[in-house]
């Protein structure tokens, strides 16, 4: 995708899709401005329908505030912050430069539906007039440089991504987004300008330390609060609930031998090595629920040191066990869902010279979930993880057709 579609795209994501549906988020394009935050706000889904039978809406999270089109004003420019702290005095000049947690995502649309989020499940009523809530809440990790600006985001409905636009190279269409571009940024003017084109990505600067990115389109406005994340919580075990997400709903009765597994990524390997294999059972609706659960270090198998620090890559894939011999047989078996999300864990040590830039440069000590996507002003695959302090699911979107594609190697 070219720089030039990037306000286009972050149009689409921050503003929420005003529809009967939530399909109204453009699909990316070929570069990676096109996935910058698109993804639409599910107004109008079906509290049932997002998350398969099994999975919870849990309405009494901490930090949690009902919200509807009457409960908040959503977006003055001198707003509270969560904490009920006023932001006024002097508003700090600090570098813009660092890593950043999101932590609120407001949306205020012309059709006079609020919703206001944090970084733990809020229960939201929608559709609005519903008689009971259903939780959102938003996670990501925004990184600027002087010369480079990345990102992860994704909106959660029911604690799973749901479909917010049909499949593309970087989300495959889910509630989440990714993407990394070169560019300048401005201190004095607290503007991010993307290389190869007019876009520019303002902040504004808050006095409490945040910094917000707001985007108004049709009379639609939303709004990103980032806090500065210099780390995250290290994790040295994750225990998840992961769901598949189908294309089409009766994509579930075209499997044979239905597996989810992750498919780990080894140098030199012809093929990758599969664990955490298990059989799937699809519900009336498509979907099907597997758990994940890894703790300690990885078995040295999985582990690669190209880098000079350990590593290991896990893909998160549905496939179709056609030989039924319980593991991915590429040839033999049907690739049908590779995920955005790649499972990623970071030993000790300390990086080689060539860790900056590498696919992994962002990746952090300990488990971490991260969105896969093309960089493309360094021309590969590369990783940038999500905020680890509300860990996200494992989801992943089941395609219709054969995924035909090689699976990406990321590690040395």
């Amino acid at each position: 995708m070219k720089p030039t579609l990037l306000c286009t795209a972050l149009c689409v994501f921050l503003v929420p899709a005003c529809a009967d549906t939530i399909t109204g988020a453009a699909p990316d394009a070929s570069s990676p401005d096109g996935s910058f935050p698109d993804v639409a706000m599910p107004e109008d889904a079906p509290v049932d329908g997002a998350a398969p039978d099994g999975v919870s809406v849990d309405a009494s999270a901490p930090d949690a505030t009902p919200t509807d089109a009457s409960a908040r004003d959503g977006m003055s420019v001198d707003a509270v912050t969560r904490d009920g702290a006023a932001v006024d005095g002097a508003v700090p000049s600090g570098s813009l430069a660092g890593r950043w947690r999101v932590v609120r995502f407001e949306v205020m649309s012309a059709s006079g539906v609020n919703v206001d989020v944090s970084d733990r499940p809020t229960p939201v009523m929608l559709p609005p007039g519903s008689v009971r809530p259903v939780s959102l809440r938003a996670n990501g990790i925004f990184t600027i440089e002087p010369t480079r600006v990345s990102w992860s985001f994704g909106a959660l409905l029911a604690e799973h991504f749901y479909r917010s636009a049909p499949p593309s190279a970087d989300d495959e269409g889910l509630s989440l987004s990714g993407g990394s571009a070169p560019g300048v940024l401005d201190e004095t003017s607290s503007v991010f300008e993307v290389t190869g084109g007019t876009t520019t990505l303002a902040f504004e600067r808050v006095a409490d330390g945040t910094i917000r990115y707001t985007s108004e389109s049709r009379g639609d406005r939303s709004r990103i609060t980032l806090a500065r994340a210099p780390t995250s919580p290290v994790r040295t075990s994750l225990n998840l609930a992961g769901v598949t997400i189908p294309e089409q709903v009766t994509d579930a009765r075209t499997f044979v031998h239905p597996r989810f597994a992750l498919l780990w990524d080894r140098p030199g390997a012809a093929a990758p090595v599969e664990d955490h294999g298990v059989a799937l059972t699809f519900n009336t609706d498509g979907y099907a629920v597997f758990p994940l659960a890894v703790a300690g270090d990885p078995p040295m198998a999985l582990q690669s040191r190209g880098y000079g620090v350990p590593v290991a890559v896990g893909f998160t894939a549905v496939y179709d066990d056609r030989d039924d011999d319980r593991a991915y047989t590429p040839g033999a078996d049907t690739l049908r869902g590779l995920g955005p999300l790649v499972f990623v864990w970071r030993g000790e040590g300390t990086p080689s010279a060539a860790w900056a830039a590498s696919p992994l440069s962002e990746v952090q000590p300990g488990w971490q979930l991260a969105h896969l996507h093309r960089d493309w002003s360094r021309g590969e695959d590369v990783l940038v993880p999500f905020d680890t302090t509300v860990p996200v699911p494992p989801d992943v979107p089941v395609r219709h057709d054969p995924i035909t594609t090689p699976i990406p190697r990321l590690v040395r």
